[in-house]
């Protein structure tokens, strides 16, 4: 066989190993992401469909009037709930928090969120360039650091401790599925 055979040969075996190597990165990469699109596809429906639920309100008129109110996100206290979330937020600080449950940022590590060093995300403000980063530990109580007893989480800076804000801005972390979740706290503490 003439060396220009042999050279053609071996770049023709050259681009089959590569093209081989490609398809199979190909082919395990695609599943993953496609099902790592599903379940953000997942979550956003979820969300969707709690934001477009009514809220529901009953009464009863007996000898004595009772009022029974159902609300959502369902919150250990009376009054109004804020969510941690990039609306309207310029970044900075420990993170940003607004009435809208729509614009509630929707953590997607819970696992993370349990260990002892949090789940730390970057948000994104939606009206500028201007993002901030934070570290959400839940589930979190530590009855000793002085929050209410209600509060199951804490947030903080990356690197920051979970007890440092956790009695003056006590927090209550809501599921959403089993792998998700929103962040909120009192408008007006105690």
């Amino acid at each position: 066989m003439s060396p220009g055979r042999k050279a053609a040969a071996a770049a023709a075996l050259t681009i089959l190993v590569i093209g081989s190597v490609f398809g199979a990165y190909y082919l395990n990469t695609s599943s993953t992401l496609a099902s790592q699109e599903q379940v953000i596809s997942g979550l956003q429906s979820t969300v969707s469909s709690l934001v477009s639920r009514p809220l529901t309100s009953t009464s009863t008129v007996t000898s004595v009037i009772s009022a029974t109110t159902t609300r959502f996100p369902n919150v250990p206290w009376d009054g109004q709930i804020l969510f941690m979330t990039g609306n309207g937020c310029t970044g900075g600080g420990v993170g940003c928090f607004g009435p809208d449950f729509s614009g509630a940022f929707v953590f997607t590590c819970t696992k993370a969120a349990a260990s002892a060093q949090g789940c730390t995300m970057q948000i994104n403000a939606t009206s500028s360039i201007a993002f901030f980063v934070i570290t959400v530990w839940y589930p979190y109580v530590n009855q000793t650091a002085g929050a209410p007893s209600w509060a199951n989480c804490a947030f903080n800076k990356p690197g920051g401790s979970p007890n440092q804000f956790y009695a003056v801005f006590p927090s209550y972390c809501v599921p959403i599925g089993a792998n998700a979740f929103i962040l909120t706290k009192q408008a007006i503490p105690p």
